[in-house]
């Protein structure tokens, strides 16, 4: 049974928060990397002249205050759940685009959604748009000063929560607001020893890692609050990584708890135990915070003791076949057992239309994939269920195939069918759309010169749908518009492995 141990232990003291502090600063300037959304704080502008010339002073200080808030909630939305070296393309594009808070306020959906199309998680790119309208007829127009209260924007601001609204105001407005995401959660459970649930939200290891950012951020009067938030996060999605962190290179191992226990399992040539394997074969999260008190324990410590670590895993044994260097990421932090992907099957019709190969496209609203791809344009589908009409055979649908999608909790299959349309309106087709637009549309030219916002499934159905047909796309005339590439020399192999009975259509 390991040593339990009090919870000043994951408790930052303020002369050790200083000294991280200092250390992440120096660290941060010297090997930032260099990301077009890394700008300097901006503030709001306090003229006091009254003149005309102090009104121009004012417009032009509050313009660049809105603009450094505005690119900060860009670059923040974008960032969640996409790696940083796809965004750059997208948040450069996406300034061209709408270049002020007022022209995406009021820019159509469509815009916006086509402006988003390939970064995932369309709902952000709705939740962005609100969230600037929002800012720019309660504030904006205005020409108010924006809170600055963390809280007003998690409750008020569409889309920001505790995280998005430390991001902000912190790096935006450089006030000293903690932030945390899965970054700095890794680096204060290394840097605490917290070898408990971090990421499950007010838990008592979460709360913690709040704490941590909080007392960091706000160390030394709070100044540079943006460079010591984004400090934490810099290391760790560069140093302190998830597999292998790169403790040598560490500006804080020397403070860092996690590291003097990997040092202390390298001197010692580390411990092992069945218990510690059979732990980590399932690594699960206890089912109560802390298991019951043993009858060992000095009872005038009850209070004090850490209700965040489990007790049926000591951090001082490895698990056998574990070397020291494995000891941080198997500890730190803990990995909750997440609840696994939903299973769905869907049937999606690809209809072409004769004469110029495109092909026919619905706008998602509330129906299917409403809530996963509202505002997108895609193929009209249908999941299956015991209910589930089949495809009309008057529709005459050839099966192409099938892909796999991943949403946040959902797998995905879509069995892809493929069938010709002589309609010029796309009328005769009715099956799996949910009464919304249609539109017929070429997605054989490059996906920035589709014309309509289109879902990356969408575009990975289409795939399937062009191996299928004839290897060389055997349509009537286009446009002229250039055509991208229809069939990779695998797709072609996946055509003729058709099953039998499915004949090669020709347009």
């Amino acid at each position: 049974m390991p040593a339990r141990h009090s919870a000043s232990t994951h408790v930052l003291t303020e002369s050790r928060a200083t000294s991280l502090r200092s250390s992440l600063l120096s660290w941060y300037v010297e090997h930032k990397r260099d990301l077009p959304w890394r700008l300097p704080a901006a503030s709001f502008p306090e003229v006091d002249d009254t003149s005309a010339s102090g009104d121009d002073a004012f417009s032009r200080g509050y313009d660049a205050y809105i603009d450094r808030v505005y690119r900060c909630l860009i670059s923040e939305t974008m960032l969640q759940q996409t790696q940083v070296a796809t965004v750059v393309a997208y948040y450069n594009k996406w300034l061209t685009l709408f270049p002020t808070l007022g022209s995406l306020a009021g820019a159509g959906s469509d815009s916006v959604m086509s402006a988003w199309a390939g970064l995932g998680y369309y709902s952000r790119a709705t939740r962005l748009q609100k969230a600037a309208a929002y800012l720019d007829g309660e504030f904006v127009s205005g020409r108010k000063q924006l809170p600055e209260d963390p809280a007003f924007w998690a409750k008020h601001v569409p889309g920001v929560g505790p995280y998005t609204a430390g991001a902000i105001l912190s790096i935006a407005l450089d006030i000293p607001v903690p932030l945390v995401d899965g970054n700095v959660s890794r680096v204060a459970s290394r840097i605490l020893a917290i070898h408990g649930d971090v990421t499950t939200p007010k838990s008592p290891g979460a709360s913690a890692v709040w704490a941590f950012a909080k007392e960091v951020v706000t160390a030394g009067g709070g100044r540079s609050a943006g460079d010591v938030n984004q400090s934490l996060m810099e290391l760790g999605a560069t140093v302190c990584t998830p597999v292998g962190p790169a403790c040598e290179r560490c500006p804080v191992s020397g403070d860092c708890s996690a590291y003097r226990g990997r040092v202390r399992h390298t001197k010692s040539g580390g411990k092992s135990a069945d218990k510690a394997q059979a732990f980590f074969s399932k690594r699960r999260a206890p089912s109560k915070v802390a298991e019951p008190i043993t009858q060992d324990t000095d009872l005038s410590d009850i209070e004090d003791l850490c209700t965040i670590c489990p007790t049926h895993i000591d951090p001082d044994v490895l698990p056998p076949g574990k070397s020291s260097t494995d000891y941080i990421a198997l500890y730190y932090p803990f990995k909750v057992e997440r609840k696994k992907a939903r299973e769905e099957v869907a049937d999606v019709l690809v209809c072409v239309r004769e004469g110029d190969g495109k092909v026919l496209l619905e706008k998602k609203g509330g129906g299917v994939g409403g809530g996963l791809l509202a505002g997108l344009w895609d193929f009209p589908t249908v999941l299956r269920t015991t209910e589930t009409p089949a495809i009309p055979t008057d529709l005459h649908a050839h099966t192409a195939g099938q892909t796999v999608h991943l949403f946040t909790h959902i797998r995905r299959t879509s069995i892809v069918h493929v069938t010709t349309s002589a309609d010029a309106d796309g009328d005769r087709v009715v099956w799996g759309c949910g009464g919304g637009e249609r539109e017929w549309a070429d997605l054989r030219v490059d996906k920035s010169e589709i014309g309509v916002a289109v879902s990356e499934l969408c575009l990975r159905n289409w795939r399937c749908a062009a191996a299928f047909i004839d290897g060389d796309m055997k349509l009537s005339q286009t446009s002229g518009k250039k055509r991208a590439p229809t069939a990779t020399p695998a797709a072609r192999a996946h055509k003729k492995q058709k099953p039998s009975g499915q004949s090669t259509l020709k347009f």
